[in-house]
C-alpha cells in the first residue's frame, strides 16, 4: 500500500479521517520463543531469534522500528531502570543485568534488524536501553554504517538537561542527554516527546505544578513542561549547527504505563495542548533574545508547532517508510 503523505499533511481539517497504525513492538524479547531462552548462550536460541526476525521482516506490513529494550534483562542489552513507582518496585525486581551494555548476541540482532539481505531494513528505537547500551550502538553505527543513513529514533523519552538545567528536568538513566540529542540529530533521527509527568520535569517541577491543580492556568503549564523539552532540543541542536526544529515530535506512550500530565489526559486533549503550546512558542519566537546561529532555525512559533504535533514525524515518515 502505497501512502501519500503529503496528502495526510493536509487533510487536518477532513470530516472523515482516516486512521493509520503502523506496526512495531516494545522489547525484543518479544522474539524468543520461549520465556526460559532470555540470556541463553544456546546457538540454537540465537537461531530462533533470527528465524522469527525474519518472519517478522517478511510480513506484508513490516515495522519501521522496533523498541530494543524494555523494563527487564532481555538476554541482549541492560536496561535502564523504568519501574520507579513505589508500587510497582514492590512486585517488580529489575535488577538483573540493570545498566549492562550489549552483548555479542545483542550486538548481532542489531545488525540482523539493520541489514537489507534478510528482508526490509528495521529501525531500532532506542528507549529503556541503558546509557551503556545505547553507547555502544552509538559506536557500532559510527564504526559499521558511517556511510548509511541510519536515523536513531527515541519512540517515547524526554531529556535529562543540563548541569544548568537539573531544576527542570528529570536527571534520570531513562532520559536522555545533551550528547545523545545532538548524536540524533546528526542521525536526522526523530525524539518523541512523552506525556508522563514522571519523566518529563524534576520533582521540584511537578510540585509546583500541583499548585494548579483546579485553576483555568493547569493547562498552560501543563504545555509549559512539554514546551520546555522542546526549546531545549531546538537550542542545543542550533548551538550544534544542526536543524533546530526537526527532531522533536509527539511521542505520547498514551499506550503504556503512563502517569500522564494533568490536564492531558488523553488524544482528545491533544488540541487543547497544541493551543497553549502556540502560546509558549509565540512568546519564545517574540523576545527580542530569540535568535539562532543558523538563520533557517529562525521560524515562526505557528511552524515550530506544527512540526511537532505532526510534520516532523510525517515528514520523517515519508523519507525512511519506504
Amino acid at each position: 500500500m502505497l501512502i501519500d503523505f503529503q496528502h495526510i499533511a493536509q487533510s487536518e481539517d477532513d470530516e472523515v479521517r482516516t486512521v493509520y497504525i503502523g506496526l512495531s513492538f516494545e522489547g525484543m524479547h518479544a522474539l524468543y520463543n520461549r520465556f526460559e531462552d532470555v540470556g541463553s548462550d544456546d546457538p540454537l536460541v540465537k537461531q530462533s531469534l533470527m528465524d522469527n526476525l525474519a518472519k517478522v521482516k517478511a510480513w506484508p506490513h513490516c515495522p519501521l522500528f522496533i523498541t530494543f529494550a524494555h523494563h527487564f534483562y532481555n538476554g541482549l542489552c541492560g536496561h535502564a531502570a523504568s519501574l520507579t513507582d513505589f508500587s510497582v518496585k514492590l512486585i517488580t525486581n529489575q535488577s538483573v543485568m540493570l545498566g549492562t551494555g550489549l552483548n555479542a548476541l545483542g550486538k548481532d540482532m542489531i545488525r540482523a534488524l539493520l541489514s537489507k539481505t534478510n528482508g526490509k531494513r528495521i529501525l531500532i528505537d532506542i528507549k529503556h536501553m541503558s546509557i551503556a547500551s545505547r553507547k555502544e550502538y552509538f559506536e557500532l553505527l559510527d564504526q559499521e554504517y558511517k556511510n548509511e543513513h541510519i536515523p536513531v529514533i527515541v519512540s517515547h523519552g524526554a531529556i535529562c538537561g543540563d548541569e544548568y538545567a537539573y531544576n527542570l528536568f528529570l536527571s534520570s538513566d531513562i532520559n536522555f542527554s545533551d550528547r545523545e540529542i545532538v548524536l540524533i540529530g546528526q542521525t536526522k533521527g526523530l525524539f518523541g516527546i512523552q506525556l508522563d509527568e514522571r519523566r518529563i520535569a524534576s520533582s521540584h517541577e511537578i510540585a509546583l505544578f500541583r499548585k494548579h491543580l483546579g485553576s483555568e492556568a493547569i493547562l498552560l503549564h501543563a504545555a509549559l513542561f512539554v514546551w520546555r523539552q522542546i526549546r531545549y532540543i531546538a537550542v542545543l541542536l542550533d548551538i550544534n549547527r544542526l536543524p533546530a526544529w526537526d527532531i522533536q515530535c509527539l511521542g505520547s506512550d498514551n499506550d503504556g504505563i503512563v502517569n500522564p500530565i494533568d490536564g492531558i489526559w488523553t488524544s482528545a486533549d491533544f488540541g487543547l495542548l497544541k493551543d497553549r503550546l502556540l502560546i509558549h512558542a509565540n512568546a519564545f519566537v517574540a523576545n527580542p533574545d530569540y535568535n539562532m546561529s543558523m538563520p533557517d532555525n529562525l521560524i515562526s512559533g505557528a511552524e515550530i508547532v506544527e512540526k511537532f504535533m505532526s510534520r516532523n514525524m510525517l515528514s520523517f515518515m515519508e523519507k525512511n517508510f519506504r
